[in-house]
């Protein structure tokens, strides 16, 4: 009985370290996707900063 219920106690554990693993491979994902959205954020950026550089040029043609 002993043994038994030491058994019964490993599988509970076995048990928690499977759903932290789910977690842990949850939390690889969402650091995916964060440093996808600080890339996006990045491409974002130098896309406005594009739109600026293209309607200074336009500006340019303006004054030229």
């Amino acid at each position: 009985n002993v043994l038994a219920s030491s058994t019964k106690r490993h599988n509970v554990l076995a048990s928690n370290n499977r759903r932290h693993n789910v977690l842990a491979s949850n939390t690889r994902r969402h650091h995916v996707l964060a440093s996808n959205t600080r890339r996006h954020h990045v491409l974002a950026s130098n896309t406005r900063r594009h739109h600026v550089l293209a309607s200074n040029t336009r500006r340019h043609h303006v004054l030229a």
